[in-house]
């Protein structure tokens, strides 16, 4: 139970990726922490090496590091550290599409057009999940097209074929013959145009 809770409210769906954002906004956090802390302490860390300055200008300037020191950090850095857990969790609305697109794409590859991808209902990018599943099914159908068209051309030349072999009066044989030929053409005709949808570089 405990280790799906965790799983639950850490989802790992790409750990590297996931990870690497990760990083990028804990780096950000550290860097505005930075800007924090130069802004508000650098000016009095001038005045405690300003030989110049009067003691009790020292002294006001130590207690607000020492107060502030103490109130800010602890704060500043859980509320870091929230945020980046926070995104850790949403984070994986992008990284699980980016995942089943990325199946999809090996499924297509392989030769698979059966497939839907479907995204959970919280999941970010459903324009893209639309996109591609269109593209999907554009796809299917012009493959489905080819294949009646190659299915037509084989039936013809079988017919063609058959003709050989059974070739009696030369006359009826020529005529049938020349309308094979003509349905073959066109069957060809039609299979060329299908295949041509397709551009390869």
């Amino acid at each position: 139970m405990k280790d799906k809770n965790r799983r639950r409210w850490f989802p790992l769906v790409d750990a590297q990726l996931q990870f690497k954002f990760l990083a990028v906004i804990l780096g950000y956090g550290a860097t505005l922490l930075l800007v924090i802390g130069c802004a508000l302490f650098f000016p009095d860390f001038l005045v405690l090496t300003d030989e110049t300055a009067d003691p009790i200008t020292k002294t006001k300037a130590a207690e607000f590091i020492l107060t502030t020191h103490a109130r800010l950090w602890l704060p500043v850095i859980t509320a870091l550290l929230l945020i980046g857990m926070h995104f850790f969790r949403s984070f994986h609305r992008v990284v699980g599409p980016l995942y089943r697109f990325r199946w999809a794409y090996e499924k297509i590859g392989g030769g698979d057009l059966g497939i839907t991808v479907r995204l959970r209902a919280n999941d970010l990018l459903p324009r893209e999940e639309k996109g591609l599943n269109d593209m999907i099914c554009s796809l299917a159908e012009k493959v489905r097209m080819v294949k009646d068209s190659a299915v037509k051309v084989s039936s013809s030349f079988g017919e063609i074929e058959k003709q050989f072999a059974t070739m009696a009066e030369p006359q009826d044989s020529e005529n049938n013959m020349e309308r094979l030929l003509v349905e073959h053409r066109h069957a060809i005709k039609s299979l060329t145009e299908k295949l041509s949808v397709f551009t390869l570089q």
